[in-house]
């Protein structure tokens, strides 16, 4: 299970506002991107201090980043990515019962 999905569950299972936020797909894809920034600087042992300056932003920015103050695009997770010599791979499930036919 990954950090993300532990701190939604821990979270979802003692704050229902913030359950049914994490349920809305836009905002779960912003928390997911946070969070997967939050891992990444974890893995690397760094602090928000070293990580900033590693991948070329504010302090007070990356922080603002992860706490989902501001929300993360794609294209901002893609040049992070690209700063620390990664790459962005896109995977998508479909929930079978709720998939739109044509």
């Amino acid at each position: 299970m990954s950090l993300t999905d532990r701190l939604a569950k821990s979270l979802g299972e003692n704050d229902s506002e913030f359950k049914q936020v994490w349920e809305d797909p836009e905002r779960q894809q912003q928390f997911e991107l946070s969070c997967k920034l939050v891992e990444i600087r974890k893995q690397l042992n760094m602090t928000q201090q070293e990580f900033s300056q590693r991948i070329g932003l504010k302090q007070s920015y990356l922080s603002r980043l992860e706490n989902g103050e501001i929300d993360m695009t794609l294209g901002r997770f893609g040049e992070i990515a690209q700063k620390l010599g990664g790459r962005v791979r896109i995977d998508i499930d479909f929930d079978k019962d709720n998939l739109i036919k044509q």
